[in-house]
Order: structure tokens, then C-alpha cells, then sequence
């Protein structure tokens, strides 16, 4: 051809690929495998209690057991009060999780008792005893009580401490006592708080704070029940952290038994958010809550307890 002749120009298409699989659906099926794997184990890694818990009732109830047991309590006291709310409510509220709710929450506060105040019309007088185990409050519990009947309700009010192996809680019970204008008292010994609640008899309030004794100081325990029968009525309230483990508070009752608490007080309100262990406390002792402490501030964050 001559060069003038206009020539053909054939682009060669460009090499084909194989079509690929879609990855968006390889990847959906590996995710949802994924996901069907960690279901099964977490699964078999619940608490077997949780998992069979309330399995003999009706679908709603059924899950309000198990949020109670996952809340702190125990499988037998979540199935019990279901069981009695199902004989209580009619069968087409038994199907609305709003009202099973409602009818656990009422059943819920007829368990609980609560003490009332230390101080009221009837009670003019009172000796007030604080046990418990170490760092759980029962200093900063004393002086809220003592700022509240002191400076609300002006009532005369003397503090007794027989923790004098920490020196930084005398010294705030000290600094605390100068502020609200309070006697204080350290006893080496428990005749020594005998002596002191003899010499302070004409005050309304008398708070006797205690050490934290260890699960081995059995004899320090029995020393403080035997303050009862030395210095006639005493309330007795162990103070426990919400924040502890059911198998621990229930261990802690136990190690203070010889002491005979009389009242519950709770503290680290305001470190949790689930308080099954305080009402399945209430439910094993059948012992009445006296107060909450919720917080650091004296004697704000601090109420009476209410079953509510």
C-alpha cells in the first residue's frame, strides 16, 4: 500500500481478568461465623445458674429472673419471687415486661427493713456501735452521723473511737470533733469505752468507732460483742462496702456474728451500679438497713435508708 492510504489501527483489548468472588459476601460469611463462634463460647462461659435460671417459667419472667441473677442474686431468691409474683398478677400482665417489672420492685421492698433513724421522738438516747472490715468507711460513716444530729438537729453528740492503731483516723475524728464542737474519747480497751460511755450517759448520741479486725482476729470480735452486755443496749450496725462481692459480704456476716449486729450500713453507694448483693443480704439476714453513704461529702452524701 501506498503511504498516502489511510491504514486500520487495531487496539488489542486489554487482558481479561478472572472474574473474582465478591469480596463484601466472603467477608459477611466469615463475619457471621465469627459471630456465631463467639456466641457459643460466650455461652458456655455463663455461670450455669444464669443460664437455667428461671427456665420453668414463661418467657417474660424468665428474663426478669435472669437480670436478678445477673444483678447479685441468687438463683433461688430470683425464681422465689418470680414464682410469687406469677401467683399475684394476672395472666395478661405476665406478658409485659413493664408490668413484671413494677410487680418485682413492690415484692422487692416488702423484703427489705429498714431501721429508721438513731434519734427519734421515742429514742431520746442511743449508743451507737460501728464493725466492720478495714477501708470500708465506718470512720467517715461516724462523722456524717455525728455532723447530721449535731448541726441539723442539735442533739448532743459524743464520739468513742477504739481504732487508735490508725493514727490518720484519730486524727480526722479529731479534726472532726474540734469542728462540730464534740467530745472525743480513745479507749485502748473496751473497758475503756465502757468508761467513757458511763461518763457521757446524758448524751443523746454516743458513737463508738471500731478497728477493721482480719478473718484470723477472732478473739477481737468476741471482745466487741461482750461490749452489749457491759454497757447495756447498744445498736450494733456493720458497715459493708457495696461494691463487695455476695460470697464475701456473706464470709463478713459471718465473722462478725459474735458481735450481733443488729443493722446493716452500706457505703460506696456511688462506686456501683448494681446492688443485687445488698438486697440478697437483707433477704438471707432478714437484718434492717440503717443508712447509705454514697459519697465523700460530710454529712451531705449520706441518707437514711429506704426500701424504695
Amino acid at each position: 500500500r501506498s503511504e498516502s492510504e489511510p491504514t486500520d489501527v487495531q487496539i488489542p483489548p486489554p487482558p481479561t481478568k478472572p472474574e473474582p468472588r465478591p469480596a463484601s459476601q466472603r467477608r459477611f460469611r466469615q463475619l457471621k461465623n465469627e459471630l456465631l463462634d463467639l456466641q457459643q463460647r460466650l455461652a458456655s462461659s455463663l455461670p450455669d445458674e444464669l443460664q437455667t435460671a428461671g427456665s420453668s417459667l414463661p418467657a417474660p419472667l424468665a428474663r426478669a429472673c435472669r437480670l436478678l441473677v445477673a444483678q447479685g442474686l441468687r438463683p433461688s431468691t430470683a425464681e422465689s419471687l418470680c414464682l410469687l409474683l406469677r401467683r399475684h398478677l394476672p395472666q395478661e400482665s405476665l406478658q409485659s415486661d413493664r408490668e413484671i417489672q413494677d410487680g418485682l420492685h413492690r415484692l422487692c421492698e416488702e423484703q427489705i427493713r429498714v431501721s429508721g433513724p438513731l434519734l427519734d421522738t421515742a429514742n431520746d438516747c442511743k449508743v451507737a456501735m460501728f464493725v466492720g472490715p478495714s477501708g470500708v468507711g465506718k470512720t467517715t460513716a461516724i462523722v456524717k452521723l455525728a455532723a447530721h444530729y449535731r448541726l441539723q438537729e442539735n442533739r448532743s453528740v459524743v464520739l468513742i473511737t477504739l481504732d487508735t492503731c490508725r493514727m490518720a483516723a484519730v486524727e480526722q475524728l479529731r479534726l472532726y470533733a474540734k469542728a462540730l464542737g464534740v467530745p472525743l474519747e480513745t479507749a485502748q480497751t473496751t473497758a475503756d469505752v465502757v468508761d467513757g460511755v458511763r461518763r457521757h450517759r446524758q448524751a443523746n448520741l454516743i458513737l463508738i468507732d471500731t478497728p477493721g479486725f482480719g478473718s484470723h482476729e477472732t478473739a477481737q470480735i468476741v471482745r466487741l460483742g461482750r461490749l452489749k452486755d457491759m454497757c447495756g443496749s447498744i445498736d450494733t450496725h456493720l458497715v459493708l462496702s457495696a461494691t463487695t462481692r455476695m460470697q464475701d459480704l456473706r464470709r463478713i456476716v459471718a465473722h462478725h456474728a459474735a458481735c450481733a449486729p443488729s443493722r446493716l450500713l452500706f457505703t460506696k453507694l456511688d462506686e456501683t451500679e448494681e446492688y443485687g448483693n445488698l438486697f440478697e443480704l437483707v433477704y438471707q439476714t432478714t437484718l434492717p438497713l440503717s443508712y447509705w453513704s454514697n459519697g465523700q461529702r460530710v454529712p451531705e452524701d449520706f441518707e437514711l435508708a429506704d426500701s424504695a
